[in-house]
């Protein structure tokens, strides 16, 4: 007979822990999910959800505004009102809760749940509430919280995270503090629906951990979209003034004001260790989360820790990744790790910018570097969408080891690298795969042909021409 109550107790319930708990439920084991706000966690209430709804709408927006280009006949320009747009965002987060995340639906699948704060009492203990529960092994998956710097009048003036910012109101301002993918993305958002956007960056470029190319691209059509950006700059100083907010921001120029109706603060996320009982179980952690091993496992081997809770890639992606790593292990023992060399990204701005792998390995020797502009792509000169390129990076054998992609539907092409990286697959595989005309990923095709061309040295030429009795060009 068991001693525990459960066979899993999962602490959070984001995409990690759903991932987590629906995982082993389906599996056959008997599991709690806790959660203490709302199920589905950040990327479904206060990011990927409202950012890409917003994304969305602002892009059509844009291309309404774009509508000559189409040839299509101008008859009368509307506004965007914007309250009207942040409304439809939370429809959408609505749908997407109800129609997949419902306590119903957990439940149908097997999955208990208990509403309120977890905290451990020992390795197989946690309360919440009144109530105690066990378990024979746990899975913290308790998420991040934004990151908010320390400015003179912050608090008094007062400001907005991802976790506030889709409210509906009326906006005709607002500053953005942080040049990193949620700082791009909803500074070019909110200006193509209307709002004056002014884009504060302590770096000396925006999006510094893609490749430098892809990141002066992106500052250009922030910069061409109506975006105030404003690079190695910082805010020293906030204000309430009435209903707005003065900001006082020094740049390495000149120091100036701004008045705006909102201030978001979007430079970084803080793990979610605090409150949980941590220190009573031994479980190690420091500033980037809970320490854990290529197997997902704590300092306590029961305990297991998934998603933005531990130091890494912080994606609802790489969160299910680990959450499938850490249950392989808690349940069947295997020696399943965690996926470190082949992570996708995506920041959804207008282009996106799709990476994976080393996106500087163009500066190691013995490597090559191939390229294909957009503009060159049948299918975006047929969209007005020739702004971006796809740069691959391999081996001299022609293994990939990275890769960047600007563009239309760059999000969607990442994962077939991935793939091919994954599993080892060189860039002729890309090269001899039949892809569709036109498409964008006929593109990628044709910068994979690239190889060839790259790898064919003049000795390689030579030795075939004498082979074949070959008559071409003699240069």
């Amino acid at each position: 007979m068991n001693k525990y109550d459960y066979d899993i107790i999962v602490i959070g319930a984001g995409s990690g822990g759903l991932t987590s708990a629906v995982g082993a439920a389906g599996i056959g084991a008997k599991v709690l999910l806790v959660e203490k706000e709302k199920i589905g966690g950040d990327c479904t209430h206060y990011g990927c959800v409202p950012s890409k709804t917003l994304i969305a709408t602002a892009r059509l927006a844009k291309k309404w505004s774009q509508r000559k280009q189409y040839g299509l006949i101008q008859t009368h320009d509307e506004k965007s009102d914007i309250m009207s747009v942040l409304k439809k965002v939370g429809e959408t987060v609505e749908t997407v809760e109800n129609r997949f995340e419902s306590e119903e639906l957990l439940r149908q699948k097997g999955v208990d749940i208990a509403r309120g704060r977890a905290t451990f009492l020992d390795k197989h203990t946690i309360k919440c509430g009144d109530t105690q529960y066990t378990a024979k092994k746990f899975i913290i998956a308790t998420g991040a919280f934004a990151r908010v710097p320390s400015i003179t009048g912050l608090d008094e003036a007062g400001y907005a995270t991802n976790k506030t910012i889709f409210t509906p109101r009326a906006l005709k301002s607002i500053v953005v503090l942080g040049g990193g993918a949620i700082g791009c993305e909803l500074s070019q958002a909110f200006k193509n629906l209307g709002v004056e956007v002014t884009l504060v960056h302590k770096g000396k470029r925006l999006l510094e951990k893609e490749d430098e190319e892809a990141s002066a691209l992106i500052c250009k059509q922030l910069k061409d979209d109506g975006v105030n950006v404003l690079l190695e700059s910082e805010i020293v100083k906030t204000e309430k003034v009435g209903q707005s907010k003065k900001i006082w921001i020094e740049t390495n120029k000149e120091k100036k004001e701004v008045a705006t109706d909102e201030l978001l603060i979007a430079i970084g996320r803080t793990p979610n260790t605090k409150g949980i009982g941590l220190e009573k179980i031994s479980v190690a952690y420091d500033k980037f989360g809970i320490v854990v091993n290529d197997h997902m496992q704590t300092s306590a081997k029961n305990i297991f820790a998934v998603g933005d809770v531990v130091a890494g890639p912080q994606f609802t992606h790489m969160a299910d990744s680990e959450a499938k790593v850490a249950l392989a292990r808690a349940i069947f023992h295997a020696p399943a790790g965690r996926e470190k060399r082949v992570v996708p990204r995506v920041t959804f701005t207008t282009p996106e910018i799709a990476s994976v792998g080393e996106v500087v390995a163009e500066k190691k020797e013995e490597t090559i570097t191939l390229k294909k502009e957009y503009s060159h792509n049948d299918r975006a000169i047929t969209e007005h969408e020739e702004n971006g390129f796809i740069k691959i990076i391999t081996n001299k054998r022609g293994m990939i080891l990275g890769v960047t992609i600007v563009g239309a539907q760059a999000g969607e092409l990442i994962g077939l690298v991935a793939m091919a990286m994954k599993n080892n697959l060189p860039i002729t595989a890309l090269s001899k795969t039949i892809m569709p005309y036109p498409t964008h990923m006929y593109a990628l095709r044709t910068c994979a042909d690239l190889f060839r061309k790259a790898s064919y040295t003049d000795t390689k030429k030579k030795m075939v021409k004498w082979l074949f009795g070959l008559r071409g060009n003699k240069k």
